[in-house]
């Protein structure tokens, strides 16, 4: 665990910093691996991960900064990469609600307000869909350096299996006695979709509410009704996975609260002609998008803005 972590002077040096910019509240996730660094219980937990942890809790509390963890911010152990594919089987559910369940017991009595998971969306997409993120996969005709993968298949089935994850752990949350008084909620990084065009046109406008159904309702919609959203059913297929009515109904209202990450305004716009033979996220969607777009309020009709990278 050398050089895993900060030292405990670095750390309280941060936390001042955050003190006398007045802020109330510090998010942070508590890294899998870092408790369970092969993955599970049984197979070992790191002590010195642990206390790490309940230091930094108590850092903040002592100075009147209110503690949110989030459970998973996309760091999933190793061992259980190699030994299954990670969130491509089923098999992390089990294994992400023990993770889950420990930290609940662990740290429940002082932290009440919990993350399952931050921004799926973006976790799935970039790592199995376009391959920008690890573990790095995509199908070639997306990205030729990604280590193998399927765009338009992978992608949904780890949100699917995420999605799962996620429903198991808010129940055991809610029967957790240390994190009674607690909130457990999901992050997500919706963006605000324009259409491209300043024209007026039915394709301008379903162009947008369909950009913002397989970016935030993706996810949103299952947590909150138990199922996708429609026009991703009839788009994707049977490339998308199907829950069953046990699942639906652990995922219905999975959540006391939705984080909700900002970052930038996105234009929109329709894209009908796409090949069927080379399917993705972007295409499943019928839409093109312009994710690095920053813009102002409209002034006298036209958007002011800028590539921010």
């Amino acid at each position: 665990m050398k050089g895993q972590f900060k030292k405990d002077a670095e750390v309280q040096e941060d936390i001042q910093l955050l003190k006398k910019l007045n802020m109330d509240g510090f998010r942070f996730s508590i890294s899998w691996p870092r408790i369970f660094p092969h993955g599970r219980k049984d197979k070992g937990i790191s002590k010195v991960g642990v206390k790490f942890y309940h230091d930094l809790i108590d850092e903040l509390l002592s100075n009147g900064i209110t503690p949110l963890a989030t459970v998973f911010h996309w760091d999933i152990p190793q061992d259980l990469e190699d030994e299954y594919g990670g969130l491509l089987s089923e098999r992390v559910i089990d294994d992400f609600v023990e993770f889950a369940n420990f930290t609940f017991h662990e740290y429940g009595h002082k932290v009440k307000k919990w993350i399952t998971v931050n921004e799926p969306w973006v976790f799935s997409r970039a790592g199995y869909d376009i391959g920008k993120k690890a573990p790095g996969r995509c199908s070639k005709y997306i990205n030729k350096s990604c280590l193998g993968g399927n765009s338009g298949h992978e992608l949904y089935i780890v949100s699917h299996n995420l999605l799962l994850a996620h429903a198991e752990a808010v129940q055991e949350f809610r029967k957790c006695a240390k994190c009674k008084g607690g909130k457990i909620g999901i992050a997500h990084s919706p963006s605000w979709f324009e259409p491209h065009t300043l024209k007026f046109s039915l394709h301008a406008n379903a162009s947008v509410e369909q950009a913002l159904e397989f970016m935030l309702g993706w996810h949103m919609n299952p947590t909150t009704f138990g199922d996708y959203p429609q026009i991703m059913k009839d788009q994707v297929g049977d490339r998308l996975p199907k829950f069953t009515e046990d699942q639906k109904q652990k995922l219905k209202m999975s959540y006391d609260y939705v984080g909700i990450n900002y970052y930038t305004s996105t234009f929109a716009a329709y894209n009908g002609f796409i090949d069927p033979s080379k399917p993705s996220w972007e295409s499943d969607s019928l839409v093109k998008w312009e994710l690095n777009l920053v813009f102002q309020p409209r002034i006298l009709g036209y958007h002011i803005g800028s590539k921010v990278y």
